[in-house]
């Protein structure tokens, strides 16, 4: 799918949207998601294969960062039939590893990926046949730094060539994919970062067998490949492959933070939104947009107008105390969105999209928003502004996932570096 477009920033919110259907303020509203026992009130696809008779098993390596355990308390009760964290736990604690890039990348034997994968190839060979559902997803090899998964195509070629000699690919439908690109760093910095880091990839295999039976369906696939889809799709096509596996009609229930979102086994309108597909104008890779003059009298002032509403946010928050108050350094781009029907320049409101640096630190940042260009007002969702360089080593004194983005915590100012 080259159109497939994720709908927020990092792994949680975007895997959401896939297994409930739901952003992270809906999330948050029905099951606490950031409480003991809050994921596992959430109604995710883990419970509803379940509930389709599908047996279902997950495994995530680099355990401290895993999508539904950072900085959050995770699930309570295993949330599938096989599930290997406790395993993979024991596994970190008890045998030697190898980093690569800041991760575990070789532990005992073996690099940490494959134990992942493992554990997901003899779950398809254990059920050939049968009705399964399960999450594979490693970040070992490819979180930290973008060369980092060619290290293991090989080995990746290995694990295909299996799985189609066993007959898994036979049996199963199979989804290769990611839930973003680079979000900081040398790839992010260059023109194709931003579309890179908001397109991940998304491959998925379909069984000879299923294309003969389903031409229909093979190509509403082939049609939907060069168009917009998002995660919240996905959740509706998982959920429409297992009602034909089991040979059921009936309607599948729409995301909730989707109700516009449909199953990819139908073609997708051409002339599609991203608002259609539940995706922010943030995230969004077909807005056009023009350059502006960033160095002008007008932008900065736009731009510590947004500056302003992030330290307001830190302010209010309850690490007011720990994260020191930013300031402009510089703006590295400003963009004007347009519109093909009508001349933005004379608009009111106009929306920007800006890339800019902060002190201290250098923190870098990219922010959509509206201005009123009667008002001189910005209208932002500081939640959904990008950190565009890593900050884990500016934030050690805030445990929330939106806030450490935009903290610098006081403790950890450095001096400016002379130019």
């Amino acid at each position: 799918m080259s159109g497939y477009n994720k709908i927020d920033d990092n792994t949680f919110p975007n895997i959401m949207a896939i297994f409930t259907g739901m952003n992270l303020e809906t999330a948050q509203e029905r099951c606490h998601y950031d409480e003991e026992g809050g994921l596992d009130n959430c109604t995710t696809l883990f419970n509803w294969f379940k509930e389709q008779d599908f047996a279902t098993a997950y495994s995530e390596d680099a355990c401290w960062m895993s999508t539904f355990d950072y900085l959050k308390p995770g699930f309570m009760e295993p949330p599938t039939d096989y599930y290997q964290r406790p395993l993979l736990l024991a596994i970190e604690e008890k045998l030697q590893a190898q980093e690569l890039s800041g991760l575990k990348y070789c532990i005992g034997p073996r690099r940490y990926g494959e134990y992942v994968y493992d554990f997901g190839v003899e779950f398809a060979e254990r059920y050939l046949g049968k009705s399964i559902f399960g999450l594979f997803w490693t970040n070992s090899f490819s979180h930290n730094d973008w060369i980092d998964p060619a290290t293991m195509d090989e080995r990746m070629v290995e694990y295909f060539k299996y799985m189609d000699k066993s007959g898994i690919f036979d049996n199963n439908i199979v989804i290769f994919f990611s839930d973003h690109g680079a979000r900081w760093g040398f790839l992010r910095g260059q023109k194709e970062g931003y579309v890179e880091e908001r397109l991940p990839m998304f491959f998925m295999r379909v069984p000879q067998w299923f294309q003969t039976q389903h031409p229909d369906i093979v190509e509403a696939l082939r049609l939907n490949k060069n168009r917009l889809t998002s995660p919240y799709d996905v959740h509706v096509t998982l959920k429409h492959l297992a009602l034909l596996s089991l040979g059921r009609n009936g309607t599948i229930e729409l995301p909730s933070s989707c109700p516009t979102c449909q199953t990819l086994l139908q073609p997708v309108p051409h002339n599609r939104t991203c608002s259609m597909a539940g995706i922010e104008d943030h995230w969004c890779t077909c807005i056009p947009f023009e350059s502006t003059d960033k160095d002008s009298d007008e932008m900065k002032s736009i731009a510590n107008l947004v500056i302003e509403k992030m330290n307001k946010y830190l302010q209010d928050s309850v690490y007011a105390m720990h994260c020191v108050s930013m300031s402009l350094d510089h703006i590295i781009e400003s963009n004007l969105k347009l519109d093909l029907h009508t001349d933005v320049h004379k608009n009111r409101i106009q929306e920007y999209r800006i890339n800019f640096v902060v002190d201290p630190n250098e923190a870098e940042f990219e922010a959509t928003f509206l201005y009123d260009t009667k008002t001189k007002a910005v209208l932002v969702d500081v939640t959904e502004i990008s950190r565009l360089n890593r900050y884990a080593e500016d934030s050690t004194c805030v445990d929330d996932n939106i806030v450490k983005k935009y903290c610098i915590c006081s403790g950890n100012v450095r001096e400016k570096a002379d130019d």
